[in-house]
């Protein structure tokens, strides 16, 4: 298979119920990470293969975040900076690539045909 394309067949579909997950997380939070994990691990399987390792990358950092962070609270805002900070640095890769671009004369080069020209066989020369 071609590791850009997703498979169709291992496409997940989610349908988040927060009711569920809060009452879970309530009642039994070890159920809850079980499930927290069962269904990451979902996720990540069904992305294209080159995608995958760097996927567990960020769940390893996320969890990391989790896991010290003293408040689920503190751990949401670590989390969210985690995010602005790799969306910021995307940003400016993309914005240095445009402005390197944009100094880049074009150049293009093509070959010059030569033609002998015919006499119009029609001329009256």
């Amino acid at each position: 298979m071609d590791d850009n394309k997703l498979d169709t067949n291992a496409r997940v579909k989610i349908e988040f119920d927060f009711d569920h997950w809060a009452d879970l997380w309530k009642s039994d939070p070890e159920a809850f990470e079980a499930e927290r994990m069962a269904l990451m691990e979902r996720l990540i399987a069904s992305a294209p293969v080159r995608q995958q390792r760097r996927l567990r990358g960020i769940m390893f950092e996320v969890d990391a975040v989790r896991s010290t962070s003293a408040t689920p609270l503190k751990a949401c805002v670590r989390i969210s900076e985690l995010m602005w900070k790799s969306f910021n640095q995307l940003r400016q890769l993309i914005s240095e690539d445009l402005k390197k671009s944009a100094q880049q004369p074009t150049v293009q080069y093509a070959d010059i045909l030569h033609f002998n020209r015919k006499k119009d066989r029609h001329s009256d020369d």
